[in-house]
């Protein structure tokens, strides 16, 4: 699947935008993050897919390939926003009725369709501030929105709320959690590298 980002010249030439073309959206974000790197870039980034960039030299705006009348934005769905210090629920990618739920005893995180609980995830070791977009290779801490004292860790390899945090990998929805155990109520777990499932962060 291919994901797009849109870049709007913002000098005088309302009509004129670049896309960006990626193999997926975490792509995108990687590209802003190494984007960032160059203060010299005049860049904006004003949503998810969306960025306003000034240039001052002609032959810099005058790159790639320009269409004509084309057939405006092209479609494809809205995504949210991983911003460090933002809050979220997770949700399974392939069962989206599935979400992480807190136990209030015990603290265990189970996959169930009955509830649902909110985390606030950040770049460890980052303040809350900084506003970063979060990448695959940053390392996270989670913590329940309504009380961040609670932290995510891992006991006997199960997620639960802990007064102590262990910190994951931003990339570890993507393939290290798995749900297991009873049908309405299952236990998340932390597994190898490959063998979890793909989980997703909405608002």
């Amino acid at each position: 699947m291919v994901h797009h980002a849109y870049i709007k010249y913002t000098p005088h030439r309302d009509a004129t935008r670049f896309v960006v073309s990626a193999a997926d959206a975490d792509t995108i974000d990687e590209w802003w993050r190494a984007h960032q790197k160059h203060k010299g870039l005049r860049m904006e980034r004003m949503s998810p897919d969306f960025y306003t960039i000034f240039l001052t030299l002609i032959v810099d705006a005058a790159g790639g390939t320009a269409v004509r009348n084309g057939a405006g934005m092209l479609d494809q769905a809205s995504r949210t926003d991983h911003i460090s210090g933002g809050t979220f629920y997770v949700r399974s990618k392939s069962e989206p009725s599935l979400y992480w739920w807190a136990a209030e005893t015990g603290g265990r995180i189970y996959a169930t369709r009955q509830g649902r609980t909110r985390f606030q995830i950040r770049i460890d070791a980052e303040d809350d501030r900084s506003k970063t977009v979060m990448i695959k290779s940053d390392r996270v801490v989670l913590c329940a929105a309504h009380d961040p004292k609670l932290k995510v860790s891992t006991e006997a390899g199960e997620l639960c709320l802990d007064k102590h945090s262990d910190s994951f990998d931003f990339g570890d929805f993507k393939h290290r959690f798995l749900a297991g155990g009873m049908y309405d109520k299952e236990v998340v777990k932390r597994v190898d590298f490959g063998f979890g499932e793909e989980w997703e962060l909405v608002r």
